[in-house]
């Protein structure tokens, strides 16, 4: 364990507790197997966050390039959340979400399978909006459940009033989840 504590992070300081870096520069978080590469469809990972000493409770963000459009996903043991079930879980983490943006509007917010690595798996996703500015910001945010673990996912992303826009970010999100699938051999 103390090896792990002493790995050298992107940024060239230590990662945090449950990651580990290949040699390719991807991230690996150690329980899931979950790989990260440094890039991925345009977008530039950041730096890892472990929320627990054990490195069970992680998040890692992907940023475009000219930074406005974000992808953020936490993984973390269903037992440290305080309601198991996905509803109630997911309708806390929407309301958390709406209420660090003044005058956000939940647009939809429904039960759907989505996908997690190759797999279809049981969820809930919504789409919000807030005013940042003089423009408009929209939000996919997606809960999904997997054994003893939840995976939130948001993306965060300008809106300009047009359909293209928001159906664009939907699937970049649907592609970031299929990237998802948790490496055996990584583990």
């Amino acid at each position: 364990m103390a090896a792990m504590a002493c790995a050298s992070a992107p940024g060239g300081g230590t990662l945090p507790a449950g990651w580990r870096l290949e040699k390719d520069n991807t991230l690996v978080h150690q329980q899931t197997g979950l790989a990260f590469p440094a890039r991925w469809d345009g977008f530039v990972r950041g730096e890892p966050r472990t929320r627990d000493d054990a490195g069970a409770d992680v998040a890692i963000a992907y940023r475009d390039a000219l930074g406005n459009v974000t992808l953020n996903l936490a993984t973390y043991p269903r037992s440290t959340a305080p309601e198991s079930e996905t509803a109630v879980h997911f309708d806390r983490q929407l309301l958390a979400l709406a209420k660090s943006h003044p005058g956000a509007r939940v647009e939809e917010n429904a039960p759907m399978n989505l996908p997690l690595g190759y797999a279809a798996r049981h969820g809930v996703g919504a789409f919000l909006h807030w005013p940042s500015g003089e423009a408009e910001t929209g939000s996919f945010l997606i809960l999904i459940p997997r054994g003893d673990r939840f995976y939130l996912v948001d993306t965060v992303f300008p809106l300009d009033g047009r359909q293209e826009t928001v159906e664009e970010a939907w699937k970049r999100l649907l592609a970031f989840l299929r990237t998802l699938e948790p490496d055996p051999d990584r583990v």
